[in-house]
């Protein structure tokens, strides 16, 4: 079978762009000290990716500490590769090939297996390494104390529970998005928001046990980002046009979502109470709900954005 990514290039430059309704920068914001022989670096390959399909994210990461946002930048530049396959495909055998190449490197990748030649694989090969060596670090204070050894299993045992888990996290985010593929249209709000936490939320669940959050507040924040794209779905139909290509129920009214948003919002930031710092530059994005749902015409979102950061990262909470 041929490498359906065989196109990838890193040639000089990033594709050209307008500056966006999400902020987005436009190709003239280019570094070249990130050229090398006329080819970009993985990491500003990947900044660039995200920056221009997921600048909430790529805002967020600003308020990582320097080794975190490299590591971080990988696992969200997959996500957007992985978004973008249904829009670049032109039928669902096509699509399934690129989701299953995905779901094989990522096999590889967690397996040990050095990466392909690929910015965004090799980039997200350092994640990998960085999150065993956490989970490698976490076990090791466990062995220290032998009672909660005893309690917990051996450190072979542990070692695979931390690493299925979050494998399984990013298989269950390219199953969520292979269903786009099919006429298959969420007919209940419900529907749609279970997609989202399977499709979304796994990621910010995945960056939340990098983060080092328990189970209880992983849960919460998958539910929340969950929240974050339906409000981006019901914000802006023409900025976001993937309301399309989420194929919604024609009877599905906006009015209902946004009112299922504020409803669950409210309980779910409740819930999460203050934020650790780790854990902040994950749940930044979540801070925009309330902003998506007031948005009216030619609002600066990256304004908003500032904004909405600033006052989450010094209050620690969700407003």
């Amino acid at each position: 079978m041929s490498d359906p990514y065989d196109h990838v290039s890193r040639q000089m430059g990033p594709p050209k762009v307008n500056v966006g309704p999400e902020g987005n920068i436009d190709e003239h914001n280019i570094d070249n000290r990130h050229i090398k022989d006329g080819k970009e670096s993985n990491h500003f390959y990947c900044e660039r990716l995200v920056k221009l399909h997921d600048p909430n994210h790529f805002y967020a990461l600003h308020y990582a500490s320097t080794l975190d946002r490299q590591y971080l930048l990988g696992l969200y530049a997959m996500q957007v590769e992985i978004r973008n396959i249904i829009s670049v495909v032109s039928e669902p055998g096509l699509g399934e090939i690129r989701f299953q190449w995905w779901r094989d490197n990522l096999d590889a990748l967690q397996s040990g297996v050095p990466p392909r030649e690929h910015p965004v694989l090799q980039q997200l090969a350092l994640y990998f390494t960085q999150l065993a060596r956490k989970d490698n670090d976490k076990i090791s204070g466990q062995e220290r104390d032998k009672k909660q050894l005893s309690e917990n299993g051996t450190l072979a045992d542990q070692n695979q529970k931390a690493a299925f888990d979050h494998h399984a996290s990013l298989m269950t985010l390219i199953d969520a998005r292979s269903r786009l593929l099919y006429d298959a249209p969420f007919e209940s709000v419900e529907a749609l928001y279970d997609w989202f936490i399977l499709s979304e939320g796994s990621l910010a669940g995945a960056a939340a046990h990098y983060g080092g959050a328990p189970k209880s507040k992983i849960d919460l924040i998958q539910n929340l980002h969950a929240l974050l794209w339906l409000a981006r779905e019901v914000s802006s139909p023409k900025a976001l046009p993937s309301i399309e290509t989420l194929r919604l129920a024609p009877d599905l009214e906006q009015r209902e979502i946004v009112e299922f948003i504020h409803h669950r919002f409210a309980g779910l930031k409740k819930s999460l109470g203050d934020i650790p710092q780790p854990l902040i530059p994950i749940i930044l994005p979540v801070s925009l709900i309330p902003v998506y749902l007031k948005r009216k015409p030619r609002v600066n979102m990256a304004i908003h954005r500032h904004l909405k950061y600033f006052k989450c990262t010094l209050s620690g909470r969700l407003s």
